[in-house]
């Protein structure tokens, strides 16, 4: 029997399989109605299903076949809610180019119907060492 921590580690890892699809619908499923999203290029906190797609929209618009690959995460679990941290590495169009870049992440999820479904998501460029 799988634990409830690599239930969340796998719904992480599905997350980014889903970010190389380039579908913002595929993506905006992935969360809670009233979901809460500080993307790693957002200006501004996104709120819902419309505003998270509409940003996985921009996000995808360059047409470089995007890629998240994770690195080292964590996951706790707290009853019907769920953490996971960790850091993974982008490749998005930027500006006509094709670019690598490193970020962090936390994910809450909350478990509905079986299914563990993100909450909130916080993502932020890696700062560069000093």
């Amino acid at each position: 029997m799988m634990s409830h921590e690599s239930n969340v580690s796998q719904a992480t890892a599905h997350w980014a399989r889903l970010f190389a699809s380039a579908d913002p619908e595929r993506m905006a499923a992935l969360y809670l109605p009233e979901a809460v999203l500080w993307g790693t290029f957002a200006t501004r906190l996104i709120q819902g299903r419309p505003g998270i797609r509409d940003y996985f929209v921009r996000a995808f618009a360059s047409g470089v076949s995007p890629r998240a690959e994770l690195g080292e995460h964590v996951a706790r679990v707290y009853g019907a809610l769920a953490v996971c941290s960790g850091h993974y590495t982008f490749t998005l169009g930027v500006q006509g180019e094709s670019r690598t870049l490193p970020a962090r992440f936390s994910f809450t999820f909350q478990q509905q119907d079986g299914l563990w479904l993100i909450a909130d998501h916080h993502s932020s460029l890696m700062p560069t060492a000093a």
